[in-house]
């Protein structure tokens, strides 16, 4: 009789496991669709509505990712009624109160009123956030150093070994570094501490050591990292452009003249310059794309434009918004003369 009880609760904690787990990848389901419709409204000047979808999308998610929470507060702001909910916890991961006032121009007045609320400290895994930092500082030793790719190769090679090593270590202790237990940079909530860590090694770099798609597919759907940012480091990882994070995303074009050479010399390179574009895409191949963004609860790509249209006319949000085409440093004719026949400018 003992050895059935045993079975049966056995199957009892698999059955709560797997429960469990579903109902977590529901929840960020459940989050991604309401933040995407949020985003949809701030798009449409509809602030109280958006604000609305994200209250209820922090339902879903323990640990919010910081760019919503700060859209959030925007929207509040523009109401006349900023949240000091949502700006304490923004402040609480290590971003600083210049980063609203200098940064994203909010009235001084408003962020000084909401800094006598109460003072506010650091909650976030300090011993964690060192490490990565540690991390960092080692990662830029050499490469801020002129000839760093020829000169010190060899030794950058070793250091980037030696991160991608410690980073997987790390993840594998104490869980992947999301904004809720590292915060982020005092000046920027778009780029978290550890993207170049990961960026460096992806496919096809000089000193790619790791692949981080799985440690990465599994920080997505466990909502530590923002699928935006998640997909857009799988596919550097990958060396792929499955989620459509390179053609999907905003190309801005600029020449300085200082890549000219023979067969550019007939180019009218000042067309265009200094403007964003996007590129067009065959259908099938958006079809396809959507299709995998959907997977990770994303929008389509055409919401994706109009979102980062709306960002970079209305820069006082931040949608955290991943995926670009480089421009500059073309020096054949065939380059320049794709990118003219194929760019879109952004409207």
């Amino acid at each position: 009789m003992e050895i059935f009880q045993k079975i049966f609760f056995f199957f009892i904690i698999v059955y709560m496991l797997s429960y469990k787990l579903n109902a977590q990848k529901d929840n960020i389901g459940i989050y991604y669709q309401l933040v995407n419709n949020a985003e949809r409204e701030i798009c449409s000047s509809s602030f109280k509505k958006a604000l609305q979808l994200y209250s209820e999308s922090f339902n879903y998610l323990d640990g919010p990712f910081t760019h919503d929470l700060y859209n959030a507060f925007v929207c509040s702001y523009l109401l006349g009624k900023s949240n000091y909910t949502y700006y304490k916890t923004i402040r609480e991961r290590g971003v600083s109160k210049n980063f609203f006032i200098k940064t994203k121009n909010i009235a001084a007045k408003t962020i000084d009123s909401l800094e006598q609320l109460g003072k506010i400290f650091l909650s976030i895994n300090k011993d964690y956030r060192d490490s990565i930092n540690t991390m960092l500082v080692h990662d830029q030793l050499f490469r801020k150093l002129n000839d760093c790719y020829t000169t010190y190769a060899d030794t950058i090679r070793v250091i980037d070994k030696e991160n991608a090593s410690a980073l997987i270590d790390i993840i594998k202790r104490k869980g992947f570094p999301s904004e809720k237990m590292i915060g982020n940079d005092s000046n920027n909530i778009t780029h978290p501490l550890f993207l170049v860590l990961i960026f460096h090694h992806a496919h096809g770099a000089k000193f790619q050591s790791a692949n981080f798609s799985l440690i990465l597919d599994k920080a997505v759907r466990d909502g530590k990292i923002d699928n935006k940012l998640g997909t857009y480091l799988m596919d550097r990882s990958d060396g792929s452009d499955k989620y459509g994070t390179s053609e999907g995303g905003i190309c801005y074009y600029y020449w300085e003249g200082m890549y000219a050479n023979d067969s550019l010399r007939e180019l009218d390179l000042e067309k265009g310059n200094h403007k964003w574009y996007t590129t067009s895409i065959e259908k099938i191949a958006l079809v396809r794309y959507n299709r995998e963004r959907s997977l990770y609860f994303m929008d389509t790509i055409d919401d994706y434009r109009k979102k980062i249209a709306f960002q970079i006319k209305n820069p006082v949000f931040d949608f955290g918004l991943y995926g670009y085409k480089s421009t500059n440093g073309m020096m054949y004719k065939e380059e320049f003369d794709y990118l003219f026949k194929n760019l879109i400018e952004l409207k």
